[in-house]
């Protein structure tokens, strides 16, 4: 049996070895291979391949400098490290408080979290949200909206003004426990050393901190995995079951959370059936089980008392999920999200979902599927942003700093994230070669089939969104320095047969070098693209760009428009979203200041013009001023046929419910407001500037300069790695 059960073993870590090498190589050539629909890589020019190899580069120095960082931790005292961990642990806490005091203006979008976030203030308010179909199509989200509505009520007192920081509040306390117990299994596992350079690679997987501005299930829930992998090595080491009750009450709650959560459990159940006894495996699935059952009904009695109900007339069944995840991109569209609510009965719902599965199969055939899968996989785990700035669109305060990071601007932002994640995605293959060295099932191996568990499911079975690999990315972490283990026990052996050749610090300097003049290459190739060329910027004071609902704000003989908004710097562009005339006629469109009647700028524009839709601009001779003045956009018919009218889009009452979200501003129809109302409208200013400035650009290059430039001192001064001790600290139990 335990030759059967190591040669499955071998089959599946060759298998997952193979998936990760797939997700790494698609990682540094995306650029290239998805530039059309990924131009956020490349919006700044040069070329794609270009890029995917600085990519590379950049990523192997990362490498090189993790090997360095460890062999210098590794001649540190015990007192050394333990300071070192606690200033990691307080940049790591400083960095979240900088990017929610920086983008504390960010508000829920208008997709999942924002339906979340406005059914939680319902229940808040004592509103039934039985009425709204989002939660009886999406029950799933029921879980999440309540402990919304909790977070709202004990947490920010019901006080509006606090339910941001609420958010954000929770949502650091979720990271950080998700990073002290992810540290912690490394610090039993290996050493103190190893749990600070864990601390410092986490550091470099800025999703994780950049989601914090963003509640939705898939940030909170990403505490769970580590504090499962947790809760079973203490059963592990003491089989104490109170352990195993507990792992099932969490698992429980986590899979309210997020449903994909139970992909943990099989996993567990395959990892026991390896490294226990198959009747005590039996016995420990059960009682999991059990916890499950009960927390589920509990909670599902409970949403029921807040005014949650089931509702099969919209309520989605699995095989929606399955059905849109074979869809040509798969991901979730519109037209199947329609098909699925046309039938009325669940039974109708399958039977016409199963329908176009099996049609989507056999027009996909082979080649398609293997296509599809390859996109998936590449949107969903080689993708290292996790689309974190897909849910960070609307904001109050359209800063610089925002730009760079969430918005237009992002390029270099993603820039960094794809290189450290290349680097990771490397030492997480390289994590398979532990049990070839070893033959031990340990906590490496119960990662990996978590990972490959959540690999398999996105990219063969569900939907596949970049963010979805964000609940198993502190899983994916720990497994990234079990890499790091096996890169240097190679690179000790490497060492050892270069020493006996005299050739150890010869061959290290030429690696060093041939890195630097690489780096010299890439940094003179972009300069003038990147320090020199100037480029157009819109640097926005409104990006009101979402349009929902049928309803149009009516422009004609009767009808005039106003839409209000605040200005906090000058700006001289104005767009606004129509959706077409009728009949022909002549508009004016005038901004004034408000509580004024004079014009500062205008502009007439024909019927003709906008027969169809599309952006109407206005542009200001002069710039005018912001000093946190309020504006009024005043659209108004000057002249026209009978029955002549403009449709302007307008954020109405969409598909599920209506959102005011443009609190700076109000939308008025002959002075009467629309509440909850604003147009589709865009104010901002044109900046010419090159993306960086030379400055911040030499900035960027002195870092990897200095990795190599550490790492060409630690071979001048011939730091063996051969020497270095393999354990130097012991194993700390309770931190």
């Amino acid at each position: 049996m335990t030759c059967i059960k190591r040669n499955l073993l071998a089959i599946f870590l060759a298998v997952f070895g193979l998936a990760v090498f797939f997700v790494w190589t698609t990682s540094f050539v995306m650029p290239a291979l998805f530039s059309r629909q990924n131009v956020v890589f490349t919006g700044h020019g040069g070329s794609v391949w270009g890029l995917s190899f600085a990519l590379l580069l950049f990523s192997v120095v990362v490498l090189i400098f993790y090997i360095t960082l460890y062999r210098i931790l590794s001649g540190l005292s015990h007192h050394w490290i333990r300071n070192l961990t606690i200033g990691t642990v307080g940049i790591l806490l400083i960095t979240e408080s900088t990017l929610i005091l920086l983008f504390h203006g960010i508000l829920p979008p208008d997709v999942d979290g924002g339906h979340v976030y406005t059914g939680a203030v319902q229940l808040l308010e004592q509103k039934s949200p039985a009425d709204r179909i989002y939660f009886q199509v999406y029950p799933n989200n029921i879980p999440i909206t309540v402990l919304r509505y909790l977070i709202y009520r004990y947490l920010a007192f019901g006080n509006p003004g606090l339910f941001a920081w609420a958010d954000r509040v929770t949502l650091a306390f979720c990271l950080n426990t998700a990073i002290y117990f992810s540290w912690k299994l490394v610090v039993n596992h290996f050493n103190l050393k190893t749990g600070l350079i864990f601390l410092l690679i986490t550091l470099t997987c800025f999703p994780l901190f950049l989601y914090i501005n963003y509640f939705y299930s898939d940030p909170v829930a990403v505490l769970f995995p580590p504090v499962l992998i947790y809760l079973w090595t203490l059963y592990s080491r003491t089989e104490k079951v109170r352990y195993i009750l507990i792992l099932g009450l969490m698992l429980a709650l986590g899979y309210q959370i997020r449903q994909n959560m139970i992909i943990f459990l099989p996993a567990l159940i395959i990892f026991m059936c390896f490294a226990i006894k198959f009747r005590k495996a039996v016995i420990l699935t059960a009682v999991i089980f059990i916890t499950l059952i009960t927390v589920n009904v509990s909670a599902q009695m409970y949403y029921q008392h807040l005014g949650f109900t089931q509702n099969d007339r919209y309520r989605m069944p699995l095989t929606h999920w399955v059905m849109i995840g074979l869809d040509r991109e798969g991901r979730y569209s519109v037209h199947d999200l329609r098909l699925s609510l046309t039938p009325r009965t669940q039974e109708q719902k399958k039977a016409v979902e199963l329908k176009e599965i099996r049609k989507r199969i056999a027009e996909l055939k082979v080649a398609g599927m293997i296509r599809l899968w390859v996109v998936k996989a590449a949107r969903t785990f080689a993708d290292g942003s996790r689309g974190y700035y897909w849910y960070t669109k609307i904001t109050s305060d359209y800063s610089r700093t925002y730009d760079y990071v969430y918005g237009d601007e992002k390029q270099l932002m993603l820039l960094l994230i794809q290189v450290f994640h290349i680097a990771s995605l490397l030492l997480l293959g390289l994590s398979t070669i532990r049990f070839f060295r070893l033959k031990t099932y340990d906590l490496n191996f119960l990662i990996q089939i978590c990972l490959f568990g959540s690999f398999l499911f996105y990219v063969c079975i569900w939907e596949a969104e970049p963010r979805y690999s964000l609940l198993f990315t502190p899983l994916a972490l720990i497994g990234s320095i079990f890499g790091l283990e096996e890169l240097m026990y190679l690179a000790d052996r490497s060492v050892e047969a270069a020493r006996r050749r005299h050739l150890l610090i010869p061959l290290r300097l030429i690696l060093a070098v041939c890195l630097f003049f690489s780096l010299a290459a890439v940094y003179y190739n972009s300069f003038d693209r990147l320090t020199q060329t100037r480029g157009m910027e819109n640097r926005y004071i409104v990006d009101q760009t979402i349009k929902t609902g049928q309803t149009y704000a009516v422009v004609d003989r009767n009808h005039q428009v106003e839409q209000t908004f605040q200005a906090d710097r000058p700006f001289n562009h104005i767009r606004i979203g129509s959706k077409g005339s009728s009949g022909r006629a002549e508009y004016r469109l005038s901004v004034l200041k408000l509580g004024s009647g004079r014009e500062l700028c205008r502009k007439t524009i024909r019927s003709e013009e906008f027969k169809h839709g599309g952006l109407i601009n206005l542009v200001a001779g002069q710039p005018i001023p912001g000093n946190k003045n309020t504006y009024r956009i005043l659209i108004r018919q000057v002249s026209g046929a009978r029955g002549a009218r403009l449709l302007l889009m307008m954020n109405g009452r969409g598909e599920y419910e209506q959102r005011d979200v443009y609190s700076k501003g109000k939308l008025f129809q002959n002075k009467k407001e629309l509440k909850s109302a604003d147009l589709q409208f865009m104010v901002y200013s044109v900046e010419r500037h090159p993306y960086l400035n030379v400055l911040m650009y030499n900035g960027l290059f002195f870092i990897p300069v200095a990795m190599l430039f550490i790492y060409t001192l630690s071979v001048l001064k011939n730091n063996d790695p051969g020497e270095r001790p393999i354990n130097p600290f012991p194993k700390i139990k309770n931190i």
